[in-house]
């Protein structure tokens, strides 16, 4: 999630040819309003926006692939999120939904990134 937006963030300062996420956030604001209510979301530091980085990535020249992968299980980020932004970008983005698996994906994201 977190390290979904920071991966982005380069991504888009720095060329690359691959990307995975796992279970991105569309933004910051977007999981927060999900977590907490709405005076607190107001004191956010960072604005870290995974579908507006998607957009700057997806003006290259040469796109990068992307691959996300969400559990639908997710209780800490949902996984429409994840398919929000794949389907926002499908050119760019292979989507891979991981039935009953939570936000503890990395396990079993491993085998399908190989």
């Amino acid at each position: 999630s977190l390290d979904a937006a920071a991966a982005l963030e380069l991504a888009t300062r720095y060329p690359t040819q691959h990307i995975v996420l796992l279970a991105p956030f569309t933004s910051m604001y977007d999981i927060a309003s999900h977590m907490v209510v709405w005076p607190i979301t107001t004191l956010l530091r960072e604005r870290f926006d995974n579908l507006q980085a998607l957009t700057t990535l997806a003006q290259c020249p040469v796109l990068p692939s992307v691959a996300i992968v969400h559990g639908d299980a997710d209780k800490i980020v949902p996984v429409a999120m994840g398919r929000a932004l794949a389907q926002s970008f499908p050119a760019m983005i292979t989507y891979h939904e991981l039935p009953g698996v939570t936000h503890n994906i990395l396990e079993r994201a491993a085998p399908l990134l190989m």
